[in-house]
């Protein structure tokens, strides 16, 4: 069987404060035991990120979004967003989408038109 690329932990910020960067160079992935798919993104710098790996159609590419560097953004809020991003199997671009048009308002758009018709 073949060894995991990344490594499985359940994660605390305890944890999530003590991890190194890699000596070769290398970025790394923990993944966390609690929600499937998020995932902690190690740079040899030692930066760390929260990342949200899921498929988001049948038989598609899993695609990788990064929710947020580590000390700005806490493991409960990272799990709260990687919770919403995966409810009702939605993909990120769609959440983003909806959350972007919730503050988009026209009003009378149809009064507009219909005005601008009648003067030309």
């Amino acid at each position: 069987m073949a060894k995991a690329s990344t490594i499985k932990r359940s994660l605390t910020d305890r944890y999530l404060k003590s991890i190194k960067g890699s000596r070769d160079g290398k970025p790394y992935d923990i993944r966390d035991t609690e929600i499937r798919g998020l995932r902690v993104r190690v740079m040899p710098s030692g930066e760390r990120t929260f990342v949200l790996l899921a498929r988001y159609k049948h038989g598609g590419a899993p695609t990788r979004r990064a929710l947020g560097g580590y000390p700005a953004l806490g493991l409960a809020e990272a799990r709260e967003k990687a919770r919403e991003l995966l409810t009702g199997n939605r993909g990120p671009r769609r959440v983003t989408a909806v959350k972007a048009r919730a503050f988009l308002v026209i009003p009378n758009t149809p009064a507009i038109y219909w005005n601008a018709g009648r003067q030309a």
